[in-house]
């Protein structure tokens, strides 16, 4: 769950430097930092979609630089970031992503959301995960998703099959989202809108496999998430966050997620 509050420390634990400092060398060479991360999401989100000419339609603007030597170039930055994101995920198991836009969007008033430390998402998982979750496949829901992360937590506190449904107003955010969802091989879909006025601009379907995980984009109008369930993970959000603590709605049973594609 995102929140948004004054700027504080780098997250700990988690050094991200091999991912940021790419980054800011592209940043350096005269790039908006909000504009170059949110290309750089874009980039990762059509590298793993296998989407190329989408890939090098963005990339276009950061190609004027033939003087530069290979290894050296935005693209090749770009790559080795993610190159490096993906290992660190991997090592730690954790949401290195969502740390990774905390820590660079620290200097930049475009980046407004901080996201549950990876203890307490940890432990509001384990919490509010139980066996009354009925019969597979699980779905779980979280109407202001943030990283992704308390979904992620949650899937792996339960043995059965898991459709993890995320939304975010913030585009950033639900890109980041997707990104793990699909880093962490689950089945899910991941919308950017307002939960509360239930509007949909982009969506994804991420989907679990033995290779890893796979993602598409999809026609945010055709992601039919049943009401009663969307409005029932709203309410327990509300509920939540007037004792301020964010939460994963369980809603097995109440989604029909056949008709979320």
């Amino acid at each position: 769950m995102a929140t948004d509050t004054s700027k504080s420390a780098a997250p700990a634990g988690i050094d991200c430097s091999p991912i940021i400092e790419p980054l800011e060398t592209i940043e350096r060479r005269g790039f908006s930092r909000h504009n170059l991360f949110r290309d750089w999401l874009e980039l990762i989100l059509y590298a793993l979609q296998r989407d190329d000419d989408a890939y090098l339609a963005t990339l276009e603007k950061y190609k004027s630089e033939k003087s530069r030597e290979e290894g050296n170039r935005n693209a090749d930055l770009f790559s080795e970031s993610f190159g490096h994101l993906m290992r660190l995920t991997q090592e730690s198991n954790l949401d290195v992503l969502g740390d990774v836009y905390e820590e660079f969007g620290m200097n930049s008033n475009h980046f407004g959301q901080y996201f549950t430390p990876h203890p307490t998402a940890k432990m509001l998982a384990r919490f509010d995960v139980d066996d009354s979750h009925g019969n597979p496949p699980v779905s779980i829901a979280d109407p202001a998703c943030g990283s992704g992360r308390l979904l992620v937590y949650a899937a792996r506190e339960i043995d059965e099959e898991v459709w993890a449904f995320g939304q975010d107003l913030d585009e950033m955010c639900a890109m980041i989202s997707a990104i793990n969802f699909t880093l962490f091989n689950l089945n899910g879909i991941i919308i950017q809108g307002d939960s509360l006025k239930l509007t949909k601009h982009r969506a994804w379907q991420t989907t679990n496999s033995g290779l890893g995980g796979s993602i598409r984009e999809i026609d945010p109008e055709q992601c039919s998430v049943h009401e009663d369930a969307l409005r029932a993970a709203r309410e327990d959000a509300q509920e939540i966050e007037a004792n301020e603590e964010p939460t994963v709605a369980d809603l097995t049973g109440q989604a029909d997620i056949s008709s979320w594609t």
